[in-house]
């Protein structure tokens, strides 16, 4: 080393101490200010040892420095530095008054040492002892079998041009003065550059301080900092009472060949039980560090790479009490056919066990990804922003992360490229991830934007290719606002985050899907917000809100394409939905559902449903508030719970299916639906479908509330069938000045609740030129019901009814009642008026209104239009008998028309 001589003549004004001045040499500026803060940071002038030269202790802890007189001294008088050996060459101790030596097995330093040089334990069995701070501003070298302990903090500082290599063991001790702490027992290890990692460490050091590595750098290929573990190694290789901090870290750019990682953690099964580094409190903190760059055809270096060496079941990164965290790393780029890297790169073990993985956040501890970036390639894939990558043969599952509280990924990306395709900001594949207590969230990621051909990179891939593996979360699963990059020249869009059969997200509470946007083509597919194949299982809610398809010229893609299971009590889509694969582009959806997955749980939507081709198949209970459904032809909506439909009264809504389409439940309301404003068929139920198209539920169908000012609020072209409870239409309300609307229009199909009511009441039709209050067409097939009421139907239009039934045979097996049901006077309207004929199996109770014979009940085909049904017989040719009819007299009283 080059050195320059200066006098350093340093003042004290300290009680009960001298002044003191002290000539010692340096070998630049940048060590003098080291040197200097290390002996003056004591806030007194503590005993310190300054080594000008290099150190070296041998095998049998003979001590040398190299040349003569090459020592300088800090001490107060009186308070001298001991230092003990089996021998001592290169200082002259006579020049030294306040250096005390004496002989012993092992090399044994009281006071702070300083080696303006390297340190370099040579040899098995050399030991050294410190009974203060270490500062080396040089070179160190731990030999396997030689052994370091300080007690006090340590800097090695390679001055940029020296490495560091522990292959030995290291061990640093806080000092405690009268039962106060005044030295946690630090270590930094920083500016480091050899000619091959610039921090190795191959067996053990351990710190009751914080442990910090910092600004390093490898050469020939290598890691900033390699961490590997050796055969037989029993403890961490790296441990920290405090934690343990890389930060600044670089890895090689070579020539030729593979890059360095910034941190390269690497690990075998000797480490089940006890990990590759530790931190028995605190964090562990991955920050800044960068991947080398491959300048050929090899891969880029990662920023942070933790993989296995021999033996895939180890635990490689544990903080027992605090946090694990990645922040701003990024991963090398590359030039060629292998992959640039990553930002993180974790190959994690294959044993799937509770207590073994590749990360563990213990002790309230979380995990978090945070902004790191994968590097780009010219002619191939970028890296990942994150790569949880699964390494072993396909069929093994192994853990990859675990956290006593939260596992956040948040705003990781991908590098852009100009010639390739994108890639994605998270890959995820075979790992279970496990958030005991917390969340597990994927927020604000963007994949890649592909170059001029290429494919753009998802926002987040989870992707399985063995049986299945978990992320799994005691609280909530959250994945928001992430987004795929663009693809070109005519490929499709990719998604904001995919998951592939296999993969399995379960959430004590809640998992939210929000504001996820599928990736954008130029005139392929637009991708979709979220495509799900796998399974979702939360124990109280999914929540769906405002995930979209990515943008293009060509075919529109979908907000949530599920083609898995959705499991949870709740399962709520706060935004329009679109079902199925093939009605592209309808009605201009932006946000969708799509898929032949299962719904398992009462599945809530706040807006629209568009259903085709695909059955929407529900475990549980299904809700519309607020929104459309609109399906094609021959689809299907199967609920094994109650399904609820409520318009809340919005504009321009409607329930349209389409010929051959079904829905099924165990209870089924429709209400507080309101088309005031288009020409479309009102509010639509079940148009154009005739007996191909079905509602068939157990208990009660409720149609309630419907208005619409241009057409039927109600249309019934289907089979509508209760098997064990009523069918009630009640309070719908037609305002149409035209197309003789009807608040309730039946006009083919079968409407039956054989076990039941059939109840139409309060139904009207408010314009002096609608419709029937309720019409139900000849056409019908089927109309069965145990009780048929019919109550307060109005017809403002004096020239229609209050009820029109021109069906044949309605069937009432018990009894029919005719209350109140009226029209407009001044026509030729009636409050009841068929052609046809009643069969009754039980009685008849009608209304006959006094002062207004239009007001009444008229059959101008047959004077006996009520019939008595029974078992034997001709029910056509039997008239009720008058007993079995009750006729009340009613007061008219006129109904308020517009």
């Amino acid at each position: 080393m080059k050195k320059i001589n200066i006098c350093l003549v340093m003042y004290c004004l300290l009680w009960h101490l001298p002044i003191v001045s002290i000539a010692y040499t340096v070998p630049h500026v940048a060590q003098q200010v080291s040197i200097t803060n290390t002996i003056l940071g004591q806030g007194r002038i503590y005993k310190t040892a300054v080594f000008t030269d290099n150190v070296t202790i041998d095998g049998s802890n003979n001590f040398t420095v190299n040349g003569t007189d090459q020592l300088e001294v800090f001490a107060d008088i009186g308070d001298e530095v001991a230092i003990q050996a089996a021998s001592i060459s290169g200082i002259t101790v006579g020049n030294f008054p306040l250096v005390t030596t004496s002989v012993g097995a092992s090399v044994v330093i009281d006071g702070n040492v300083v080696i303006q040089g390297d340190l370099d334990l040579s040899a098995s069995g050399a030991s050294l002892t410190v009974n203060g701070d270490v500062t080396v501003v040089g070179g160190v070298n731990v030999s396997s079998g030689a052994t370091v302990t300080v007690n006090g903090d340590v800097i090695f500082d390679g001055n940029s041009t020296d490495s560091v290599t522990i292959n030995g063991t290291l061990t640093t001790n806080g000092i405690n003065d009268n039962g106060s702490l005044i030295k946690q027992g630090d270590l930094t290890i920083k500016n480091t550059l050899g000619a091959s990692p610039g921090v190795t460490i191959a067996n053990a050091i351990s710190a009751t301080g914080l442990i910090t590595f910092d600004n390093n750098q490898g050469a020939s290929g290598s890691a900033g900092v390699s961490i590997t573990t050796v055969t037989g190694l029993s403890t961490p290789v790296v441990q920290s009472d405090i934690g343990i901090v890389f930060k600044n870290n670089q890895g090689d750019s070579p020539g030729s060949g593979a890059a360095g990682a910034g941190v390269l953690i690497r690990g075998n099964s000797n480490h089940i039980s006890v990990p590759v580094i530790r931190a028995t409190l605190g964090n562990i903190v991955f920050e800044n560090n960068q991947g080398g760059t491959a300048s050929d055809a090899s891969a880029g270096g990662s920023g942070v790479d933790i993989e296995p060496v021999t033996g895939l079941d180890l635990t490689a990164v544990q903080a027992r009490a605090g946090d694990v965290c990645f922040i701003n790393n990024t991963g090398g780029n590359s030039a060629g056919a292998l992959f640039a890297g990553a930002g993180v790169h974790i190959a994690p073990t294959r044993a799937e066990t509770s207590s073994r993985h590749m990360v563990q956040a213990l002790g309230g501890g979380s995990i978090q990804f945070i902004n790191n970036i994968g590097g780009s390639n010219t002619t191939n894939f970028n890296g990942a922003g994150v790569d949880l990558a699964d390494s072993s043969p396909v069929g093994s599952t192994g853990n990859g992360l675990q956290a006593d509280q939260n596992i956040i990924f948040n705003r990781n990306s991908s590098s852009n490229t100009l010639n390739n395709s994108g890639y994605r900001a998270v890959f995820i594949r075979n790992e279970n991830i496990v958030a005991t207590h917390g969340d597990v969230r994927f927020e604000s990621h963007l994949g890649a934007n592909a170059g001029t051909g290429g494919v753009g990179g998802d926002g987040v891939t989870l992707l399985n290719f063995t049986t299945s593996f978990d992320i799994k979360a005691g609280n909530n699963i959250m994945i928001n606002n992430n987004q795929g990059g663009q693809s070109n020249a005519g490929n499709n869009g990719v998604d904001g985050l995919s998951a592939t059969s296999g993969v399995n997200l379960i959430a004590g509470s809640t998992i939210i899907l929000q504001d996820n946007v599928g990736g954008a083509a130029n005139t392929g597919t637009g991708g979709t917000g979220i495509d799900f194949a796998g399974t979702m299982q939360a124990g109280h809610k999914v929540i769906c809100k405002n995930n979209t398809r990515g943008a293009t010229s060509g075919t529109n893609g979908y907000g949530f394409l599920n083609s898995g299971t959705v499991r949870a009590d709740e399962i709520i889509f706060d935004q329009n939905v679109f079902y199925g694969l093939n009605g592209v582009g309808y009605q201009n959806t932006t946000v969708a559902v799509a898929g032949s997955g299962a719904w398992i749980g009462h599945v809530k939507l706040h807006g629209n449903l568009v259903n085709y081709a695909q059955v929407f198949d529900i475990t549980g209970d299904f809700s519309v508030i607020g929104g459309d459904i609109n399906m094609n032809f021959n689809q299907g909506i199967t609920v094994t719970g109650d399904i609820l439909l409520d318009g809340q009264d919005k504009n321009n809504i409607q329930f349209y299916m389409g010929g051959g389409c079904s829905v099924t439940g165990r209870s089924f309301t429709m209400r507080n639906y309101d088309v005031t404003n288009t020409a479309f068929q009102g509010i639509a139920f079940f148009p154009d479908g005739g007996n191909t198209t079905t509602l068939i539920i157990d208990k009660d169908i409720i149609i309630e509330n419907l208005r619409s000012s241009l057409n039927h609020p109600v249309a019934v072209n289907a089979t509508v069938r209760s098997l064990s409870g009523d069918i009630i239409f009640r309070n719908n309300t037609s305002s149409s000045a035209g197309n003789a609307a009807c608040g309730v229009n039946i006009f083919l199909g079968i409407l039956e609740a054989e076990n039941g009511t059939l109840l139409f009441a309060n139904n009207r039709a408010t314009v002096a030129t609608s419709g029937d209050g309720v019409c139900i067409d000849n056409s019908i097939t089927s109309m069965i019901s145990r009780n048929m009421i019919f109550n307060q139907n109005t017809s403002c239009n004096p020239n229609r009814h209050g009820v029109f039934i021109s069906f044949e045979r309605p069937i009432v097996q018990d009894n029919l009642v005719l209350y109140q049901n009226q029209t407009a006077s001044g026509g030729t309207g009636r409050g009841v008026f068929f052609d046809i004929n009643f069969i009754i199996a039980g009685f008849l109770f009608r209304d006959e209104f006094t002062g207004n014979t239009y007001q009444s009940i008229r059959n101008p085909v047959d004077a006996n239009p009520f019939r008595y049904y029974y078992s034997a017989g001709n029910p056509q040719t039997t008239a009720l008998p008058a007993s079995n009819i009750f006729t009340r007299n009613v007061a008219f009283a006129a109904h308020t028309c517009p």
